[in-house]
C-alpha cells in the first residue's frame, strides 16, 4: 500500500510539475509571436510610407537593446500603494525626494517651520521619478522645457551645438534645465542614456512655482529675487548657456545679492508684506 501510495503522489507531483513547464512554454511562445507581429506592423508601416532604411535600423537597434537593462521599480509599478492614505503618501514622497530637492542651489540659509512644510508639499505634489536607458532620450533640443532633472545616480550624454557639435556627461547630483523654474526655456541640445541606466527626479517648474506662490512669504520673496538675476545674468550670455552650464553665471554670488537685496528693500519698506508688495508691483509691470 505504500509503495502504491508513493507512486501515486510522485505521478501527481510529476504531472503538476510537466503542466507548468507546458504553461511557461506556452507563454513564452506567444510572448514571440506578439513580438514578431508587432515589428512585422513595424516593417510595413515603414514600407507604406516608403521611409528610409537608415532609421529602421535605428529602431531596430534601439528595440534590441530592450530588456537588456533592468531597471528598479517605480512607485506606479507599486499597485498597492495607490490604495494608501494621502498622510503617508506624503511621508513616502518626502523619504523618497527630500535629500534631491536639498541639491538646488538656491534655497536661503534658514529654514522655518512653515518652510519645511513647503519642501514636504513640493516633495509630494511637484517632483516624480524619471529612468533612461541606453537608447533612450530624456529629452531632445527645442522641446519646451517643463521639469528640472536632478540626476540622482547613472549618467547622461548631453549634445548640443555651439559653433560645432560638442558632448558633455552628467552624473549624480548635476541639476540639468534650472532656468526653466524662472523663465520660458527650450532645450538647447539632447540629453540620453548611452552606456547605462541613468535615474533622475523631476521637478515640475508649473508645479513647483505655484506652490512657491501660495506659499508666499520670505520664500517666495527670496526666490523672486534670484529668479530675476539669475534670468538677467543668462541673457547677458544666452549665445553661451545652454541646458547643463548655466551655472556659470555664479550661482553663490547671486544667491549672496539676492539677500543683501532682500535685506535692503525689507528695511526701505518696513515690513516684510510691504516689500512683498512692492516686488509683486514690479514683476506685473
Amino acid at each position: 500500500f505504500f509503495a502504491v501510495w508513493v507512486i501515486l503522489l510522485a505521478m501527481g507531483v510529476f504531472s503538476s510539475f510537466i503542466s507548468s513547464i507546458t504553461a511557461t512554454v506556452s507563454k513564452l511562445q506567444n510572448s514571440r509571436v506578439e513580438q514578431f507581429q508587432q515589428r512585422a506592423k513595424l516593417l510595413r508601416f515603414f514600407v507604406e510610407r516608403n521611409l528610409s532604411a537608415d532609421l529602421y535600423g535605428k529602431i531596430e537597434d534601439v528595440l534590441r537593446q530592450e530588456g537588456l537593462f533592468e531597471v528598479r521599480i517605480k512607485e506606479h509599478d507599486v499597485k498597492l500603494v495607490e490604495g494608501i492614505p494621502e498622510r503617508l503618501k506624503m511621508q513616502l514622497h518626502e523619504e523618497m525626494f527630500m535629500s534631491i530637492l536639498s541639491l538646488l542651489p538656491f534655497w536661503p540659509k534658514w529654514v522655518g517651520e512653515r518652510d519645511s512644510l513647503l519642501h514636504r508639499l513640493i516633495c509630494h505634489q511637484a517632483m516624480r521619478e524619471g529612468t533612461a536607458v541606453p537608447g533612450q532620450d530624456a529629452f531632445i533640443a527645442g522641446a519646451n522645457a517643463e521639469e528640472v532633472y536632478i540626476i540622482e545616480s547613472g549618467s547622461l550624454n548631453y549634445v548640443y551645438l555651439n559653433n560645432q557639435r560638442h558632448e558633455d556627461t552628467v552624473s549624480a547630483e548635476d541639476i540639468v534645465s534650472l532656468p526653466c523654474i524662472f523663465a520660458e526655456w527650450k532645450h538647447r541640445g539632447r540629453l540620453y542614456a548611452h552606456h547605462s541606466a541613468c535615474y533622475w527626479v523631476g521637478l515640475n517648474a508649473v508645479r513647483f512655482c505655484n506652490l512657491i506662490a501660495d506659499s508666499g512669504g520670505v520664500v517666495w520673496q527670496h526666490l523672486h529675487i534670484f529668479g530675476i538675476l539669475l534670468v538677467g545674468a543668462i541673457e547677458d550670455r544666452s549665445w553661451m548657456i545652454n541646458d547643463i552650464n548655466w551655472s556659470m553665471v555664479g550661482v553663490d554670488a547671486l544667491c549672496t545679492r539676492t539677500v543683501k537685496f532682500a535685506n535692503i528693500l525689507n528695511e526701505n519698506h518696513g515690513t516684510t508684506s510691504a516689500s512683498l508688495a512692492l516686488l509683486k508691483s514690479y514683476s506685473s509691470e
